[in-house]
């Protein structure tokens, strides 16, 4: 990433944290997964594109749900839906009914399958 840094590449930048953060969680690695997500989140939030920093939020509370920590899992989520419901995106309804869930009956696996289809319709991150 130092070359993306030297680039000045924010958006290249903040992609590459959350495409690092998904290789991460998929390998068991939540903490590190958490960690950069973090990054990501912060680099896009400074970019200002509200769908990028939804995106990341959705992955960021996917992580802390494979962690172990659903309450911290539902807030990133609530905060993604509010800036989807503000994009008027797709993805809102799913992520609505995610939220309305009682409690996650399919563990962090069930989890990652929801956001690997969600990726499936709106295509790779970055």
């Amino acid at each position: 990433m130092p070359i993306l840094q030297e680039l000045g590449d924010r958006d290249g930048e903040g992609a590459t944290w959350d495409s690092l953060g998904r290789a991460h969680q998929h390998l068991g690695d939540h903490p590190e997964a958490i960690a950069c997500f973090r990054q990501a989140l912060r680099l896009r939030q400074e970019r200002g594109d509200s769908y990028e920093v939804a995106e990341t939020l959705r992955h960021l509370g996917d992580a802390h749900l494979a962690a172990g920590d659903r309450p911290t899992a539902r807030l990133r989520w609530q905060q993604a839906l509010e800036l989807l419901d503000q994009l008027g995106h797709n993805d809102a309804p799913r992520l609505r009914a995610r939220l309305r869930e009682p409690h996650d009956h399919g563990g962090p696996d069930r989890m990652s399958r929801w956001s690997t289809s969600v990726s499936r319709v709106t295509g790779p991150p970055g």
